[in-house]
């Protein structure tokens, strides 16, 4: 992830809870330059300059 600087910012995903109880609960295996795609809303600091901290916001 970049800022709007255009420097880096880590990204931590810590697991996954799926809306369907078939569906496994996971913790990611994420590498560096795997792509992850945000199918919610995440939410960062109102005001830049933002920090390292991205919040998904569940729906």
């Amino acid at each position: 992830m970049r800022k709007e600087d255009n420097t880096t910012m880590n990204l931590k995903i810590n697991s996954f809870f799926p809306k369907k109880p078939s569906v496994l609960k996971w913790i990611p295996d994420f590498t560096s330059g795997d792509v992850v795609r945000f199918t919610r809303k995440i939410s960062l600091n109102e005001e830049p300059p933002h920090d390292d901290i991205l919040e998904g916001v569940p729906t």
